[in-house]
């Protein structure tokens, strides 16, 4: 458990300044794309958008800390607590706006602005400039309008300002005087029903009163085993009562019935039941073995169709009966009569004891319950008291301040000009341009970070226990999947024989005989792969068999052009051996076993005792045996596979396979106790950014360019000895033409 808590802790994806460079070389179209189409879009608006004025005048509002209400604070004027982000919405909103038209449209001085007040609140932005100022600014098509709207929204400002301070300072004396008046009635209520409670009860204090009346009476340890015993009897009682009820009924079964009856099992239907299961399971190995219509099939079903209409015709019980014992009857009733009488007294005790313990709590509750009325009303009358001294300093502090209610702000810088705001035409492309490269790189990043996809040799090794094997690229012009065989001379094949190295040196101590390969999902190249490998290991000159264990899509044969008739499964349902079912290919060294006709039950023959002895069998004749297998994560074939065969090699597509979906086929395979090999890069396209380009770039111009400086002789021996093979790659120009 802590391995896989430390492999999981290491799996982490590792980027550096590369990666995102690549990210962007192969997204630049993209980001260019977007940069431009922004560009456009503000060049645009640019264009279409008029031109506009801006003037701005300055408020200052002087602000003071206030006093919190009942809580002791200096008053001050209402309008000088509003905080200077709300003065700012009010100096933008409509009642200002209203106040700076009709101001605009009724002056004698200068000419008269006619303008809707949605048009001024429109052209009106304010700003905060801490502690204190406020600037209003305005914006118009029309320079004059942009300095007069400035100008009459400050003054509109402050005389709205000026009814605020007017009307909240009114308000809130008349607040004040009403919970004043509302308090003192609130107090006297309670200080009345003191002196009555004191006079009914006598209770002088909370502590004490007259004639012992307020002291409290505590009920001890007398009253708790009352309440004690009282539980203990109701429970004797409850259960006296369902044993009664229990002998009654016993009482009741044993007058009414003379006999009792018992069932039992048939044996008989026992063993119709075992003849049932046995014959079931003979009908599906038979069914396994041989067709529908194969007679021993047949015969089975005939007699598993008779078995099962004689169970049909039995019961699965019996009934016996017996006589019922006259002491037995006679035993019930005296129980019975004495549960009649234990209950009888039980529920006197129990009345007894409810009586006693009733009184008792009585008592205790009225004279805690006297004492904490008292208690509750003098804690009342503090309150009160209290809200009523500040209540009346909050009220003389506004009478003082009513005479100066006339607030301090005031406009300080007003506008003398409007100027031109309208942005330049370069100075929007510029803008728009920056803005929209940000955005598709931003887009481009978040589009690859998104990508769960395999793409690098890392992607695939972020588990420090997994061992890279290899990578194969993918040339985009291979016409086979041989290419080892058909294209000795290409990248694609020199990698399948670099793999072929890798797999020996991380073996030297161990040599597998068996190797599985397999992949994450469907069409990842696992099964060239794995036909690769085997001709690679047949040309160093071991004896390789290559092992068809894909029993529901099988390719091996496809890509040997052999006959798949006859295969693994014939040897697994024991019509033929192994050995019979192997052929030959064109490659020296080299066999297949096909998978042959494909059964309705892949995972259990594949899981069968059957399965291991062909591969010892096998293991016997042959240098290596490697296995072709279903996909991992979609079925349970090749983690079967996995725990018969000494190691396994897993291949991920690049570009295909998510990590995801490549780190839950390893943890399946640890699961069904796997040996992992190590894993191979399949299908990885090169960039001149990928640090695996120069190596393939050079090999692939060695092999090509070799050829050439040889002499005429030299070469058509070559020849000779290696025809070029159908499709093989013809040797690059320049770097654009080059294959992958």
């Amino acid at each position: 458990m802590a391995s896989q808590t430390q492999t999981a802790e290491t799996i982490a994806p590792r980027f550096d300044a590369r990666d995102y460079i690549r990210m962007v070389m192969r997204r630049w179209w993209f980001i260019a794309a977007v940069g431009a189409a922004a560009m456009v879009v503000g060049g645009l608006i640019s264009a279409g958008m008029p031109k506009t004025y801006r003037a701005s005048a300055t408020v200052v509002v002087p602000q003071e800390t206030a006093g919190v209400l009942l809580l002791g604070g200096t008053p001050t004027a209402s309008g000088e607590r509003i905080a200077l982000e709300t003065q700012a919405h009010i100096a933008a909103g409509n009642e200002v706006a209203v106040r700076t038209q009709k101001a605009l449209s009724e002056r004698t001085v200068g000419p008269k602005i006619i303008v809707d007040p949605q048009e001024i609140a429109a052209a009106i932005s304010t700003a905060i400039r801490p502690p204190d100022l406020l600037i209003i600014t305005a914006k118009s098509e029309t320079q004059p309008w942009a300095r007069e709207f400035a100008n009459q929204t400050a003054q509109s400002f402050l005389e709205v300002m000026d009814d605020l301070r007017q009307k909240e300072s009114t308000n809130a004396r008349k607040y004040l005087q009403e919970q004043v008046d509302t308090t003192s009635r609130e107090l006297d209520i309670l200080l009345l029903k003191k002196r009555q409670y004191q006079r009914q009860w006598g209770v002088t204090t909370a502590a004490g009163g007259a004639g012992g009346q307020g002291q409290v009476v505590a009920v001890g340890g007398e009253a708790a085993d009352f309440r004690s015993a009282l539980n203990q009897t109701q429970a004797d009682l409850a259960a006296m009562r369902a044993r009664l009820a229990a002998l009654r009924s016993s009482e009741q079964k044993a007058k009414a019935q003379q006999t009792i009856r018992t069932v039992v099992a048939n044996p008989t239907y026992a063993s119709l039941m075992e003849q049932q299961n046995t014959t079931q399971i003979a009908l599906l190995q038979l069914e396994s073995r041989y067709t529908q219509d194969h007679p021993a099939v047949a015969e089975m079903r005939t007699r598993l169709a008779e078995i099962r209409q004689a169970l049909a015709r039995t019961s699965p019980t019996l009934e016996t009966t017996a006589p019922v014992e006259p002491a037995k009857r006679y035993g019930i009733e005296a129980e019975r009569r004495a549960a009649e009488q234990a209950v009888a007294e039980l529920s006197a005790k129990v009345g007894s004891l409810q009586g006693i313990v009733a009184a008792g709590e009585a008592r205790r509750s009225d004279v805690l319950d006297k004492e904490g009325v008292l208690e509750q009303l003098q804690d009342q009358i503090n309150l009160k008291r209290a809200a009523y001294k500040e209540l009346l300093a909050q009220l003389e502090a506004k009478e003082l301040i009513a005479a100066s209610q006339r607030g301090r702000s005031s406009i300080v810088d007003p506008a003398l000009q409007a100027r031109a705001s309208s942005p330049t035409l370069m100075r929007t492309l510029l803008a728009s341009l920056a803005m929209g490269l940000f955005v598709g790189l931003a887009l481009a990043l978040l589009m690859e970070t998104m990508d769960d996809t395999v793409r690098r040799p890392e992607d695939l090794t972020r588990d420090p226990s997994l061992r890279f094997l290899g990578v194969v690229p993918w040339t985009g012009d291979q016409a086979t999947s041989l290419v080892v065989l058909d294209a000795p001379k290409s990248p694609p094949a020199e990698a399948f024989r670099t793999l072929r190295s890798n797999v020996n040196f991380a073996t030297l101590d161990d040599r597998p005989r068996t190797i599985l390969v397999t992949s994450a999902g469907a069409g990842e190249g696992k099964s060239i792969v794995a036909a690769n490998l085997a001709i690679a290991y047949a040309q160093a000159g071991e004896t390789v068999l290559l092992l068809d264990t894909d029993l529901r899509r099988p390719t091996q044969h496809n890509l040997f052009q052999l006959d798949a008739s006859v295969g693994l499964t014939n040897a697994l349902v024991g019509e033929l051996s192994a050995q019979q079912a192997i052929q030959a290919t064109r490659v020296e060294r080299l066999s297949l076993l096909p998978s042959g006709p494909l059964p309705p039950n892949p995972s259990e023959l594949l899981d069968s005792a059957r399965m291991g002895a062909v591969l010892q069998e096998l293991r016997e004749t042959v240098d290596v045996i490697i296995l072709d297998s279903p996909p991992a994560i979609m079925l349970t074939d090749a983690l079967l596979l996995a725990a018969q065969v000494d190691k396994t090699i897993l291949v991920g597509a690049a570009g295909q396979v998510t990590r995801d979906a490549f780190d839950e086929m390893v943890r399946l395979l640890r699961h069904a106790r796997g040996d992992i090999l190590g894993v191979v890069l399949n299908k990885l396209r090169f960039t001149a950014g990928d640090p695996y380009y120069y190596y393939y770039y050079y090999y692939y111009d060695y092999n090509q360019s070799g050829s050439a400086r040889r002499g005429p002789r030299a070469r058509r021996e070559g020849s000779a000895q290696q025809p070029p093979a159908p499709g093989a790659p013809t040797p690059p120009r320049s770097d654009d033409e080059l294959p992958f």
